[in-house]
Formats: structure tokens, sequence, C-alpha cells
């Protein structure tokens, strides 16, 4: 493994102050807020989750990002809308500036689903601190939710009071057996507002609000972790249209739409809430191993379904079908007549 000090101008000092800190469950919020080279190195490539930091000495400034870029780019204030392509690492002098890529989502084939659950409850287990989960109710947040049970998770679903997603996600919610609450979307002009500046179309603002708005309300009842099922669908062929992919190219195809998927609009919404969001079906390890699993697990989900059985997910669950968020929680219709209202009354 390459080491940072390659990166670093001769004779610049050891210890640094994490200035910003974005994510890192796994290894990096555990770091005190000043630390060596080798303790920031290390507790970088241990890091399974998500993150952005920012770390300074008395004359460099060390900027990285995990594979997703969920947060990277806000943090450097680059104006653009990362993909997943891979991480990076920024060293800063007063003379210099060094780059380079550190990890990238590779699928690693794999037949084993057990190892699958392990890596996914492995990485789920390292959350420390109060958990709330955008619940909806679905294969996706209820395994997540399965597997936090023992950590009592609070599920929020957001929605209109007679809409699919709210109905399905009281019903699961009750057979998993925990806490529950629903945020309903009337009241949404500062989410609106909170999401602007990174949403662009109507689907991004009906994304992005309901996400901040489940944020808000996790905010409230104290959790410091907002967990969602993000990513599930293009890694296990969770939408329709991967029925008409050939078994020879839905390898490719999820790989190249898990890659080009936006976290960072999700990752700021949640943000702009007051807690930090968590992928966990993006942690590096997962996402590589289930990229790598054969083509027949990659349709309807065939593949998360079967490691939600030997999890001993509940079968009607394991069973759940979906509905896209935006529609299946009335949010779209919602979200469409307030900015249409915010431009009428500008």
């Amino acid at each position: 493994m390459w080491r940072l000090e390659s990166l670093l101008p001769k004779g610049a000092g050891n210890k640094f102050k994490i200035s910003k800190l974005y994510g890192g469950p796994t290894a990096l919020s555990h770091l005190r807020v000043e630390v060596t080279l080798d303790e920031l190195q290390k507790a970088m490539s241990l890091e399974k989750g998500q993150f952005a930091i920012k770390a300074i000495s008395r004359d460099l400034q060390i900027c990285a990002t995990d594979p997703t870029m969920a947060f990277g780019f806000s943090l450097l204030g680059i104006l653009l809308r990362p993909q997943l392509k891979g991480g990076y690492i920024i060293v800063c002098s007063k003379n210099s500036i060094a780059f380079n890529l550190l990890d990238k989502f590779v699928p690693l084939p794999s037949r084993d689903l057990n190892h699958l659950l392990a890596e996914l409850y492995s990485f789920i287990n390292s959350i420390h601190g109060k958990i709330a989960v955008a619940f909806s109710g679905g294969l996706d947040s209820s395994l997540i939710s399965w597997l936090l049970r023992k950590k009592d998770p609070v599920l929020i679903t957001v929605g209109t009071k007679t809409s699919y997603d709210v109905a399905r996600a009281r019903r699961s919610a009750s057979i998993l057996g925990l806490d529950h609450q629903v945020v309903t979307p009337e009241q949404m002009t500062d989410a609106i507002r909170a999401v602007s500046s990174f949403s662009m179309t109507i689907m991004d603002y009906s994304l992005a609000v309901g996400f901040a708005m489940v944020s808000k309300r996790a905010k409230e009842l104290g959790a410091k972790w907002l967990v969602t099922g993000q990513m599930a669908d293009e890694l296990f062929g969770g939408y329709s249209r991967y029925r008409s992919v050939s078994k020879d190219s839905i390898t490719p195809v999820l790989l190249s739409d898990f890659l080009n998927a936006d976290l960072h609009r999700d990752a700021l919404a949640i943000l702009s809430g007051g807690v930090v969001p968590i992928f966990p079906y993006a942690s590096r390890p997962f996402a590589n191993l289930a990229l790598g699993l054969p083509p027949d697990y990659k349709i309807d989900k065939i593949g998360l379904r079967a490691i939600a059985s030997i999890a001993g997910l509940p079968e009607e669950l394991v069973k759940s079908k979906k509905k896209a968020f935006q529609y299946g929680s009335g949010i779209q219709k919602i979200v469409n007549d307030k900015l249409n209202k915010l431009l009428t009354d500008a």
C-alpha cells in the first residue's frame, strides 16, 4: 500500500489537527482531534463507510474522501456533482499541491452469501450512538433495521397519511417490533429551501426534501446517525428496467449505474437536517462482493432477498415489493405544488 508520506514535502511535520470530519462510523469516528500521520493513514485504510476528512498542521492541509465521494466535493468547495468513481487525497502546502487517487469499487467474484451478510452485519454492528433509519418498509430498509434491532433504532417514514409507503412502513415496523415515527410532508417549505442549492430536477427535490425531513425528525429524537438503504437497487437489480438486460450484460450495466449514482445529494440533504448519513450497501467491502455475484443474483434483488432470508428477516418482508420513493410517499406531487407556489410568490 502506498504511504501518505510520499505526498508530503520534505521536512513536513507529523502531527495534524482534524478540522472537519463527516461520516466515518467504523474507524475515523474514533480518532482524536490531534493525530499523527500514521494514525490518520491507518484510520482511512480501515474505514469501511463514507467519509470526508480535513486535517491541518502548521504548514500543510490534507483532504481525503472514500470512493463514494458522498461528502468530499462539498468539503473542498468544488462545485460539481460527484459520482462514485473512486476516493482521493489532496495535500496542499504553501508552494505545492499533491493529488493521489485512493480506493475504488472493483467487483470481487463471490458466491458466498454468508460472506456478504457477515460484511453487512460487521459494518452495521460498528455504528455506535443513537441511530435512526430512513424507513420505507421495503426490503432494503427492513433488512438494515432487522440487523440493527439490538441497537434499538428508531424507524422514520416520510409520506402523506394515506400513502402507500406509510401504510407499508407501519405494517413492516409492527412485524419488526421497532419504534416507528411518521413525518408528513405538508409543511416542507423550509426543507425545500435547505436543499435548493444542490437539487436540479423535481426528482432531486423530492428525494432531498424527504431525506431532509427525516433527518430533522431524527435530530429531534436525539439520533447521531441516519442509516439508509440507498444503492441496493444498483447492486441487486432492483429496478424493472434491469429485467430486459441479458445475463451477460447485467454486471457491467449495474456497475456503470452504481458508479454513476449520486449519493452527494442524499448526503447533503441528510446533513441539512442535523444528523450524519450512513449508506451500508455502499460500504466498499459489501459493494465489491455484491458486484461480483453471479448474474442470477442481480435481477429483482434475488441476491439481497437470499441474504435477508439467511439473516432471519420475516418472510413477508423478504418478499416485499417497492414503489419509487417519490411516488410511494406521495411527496413528488406536494413538492411540485410547493415549488410552483414559491416561484409564483417570488
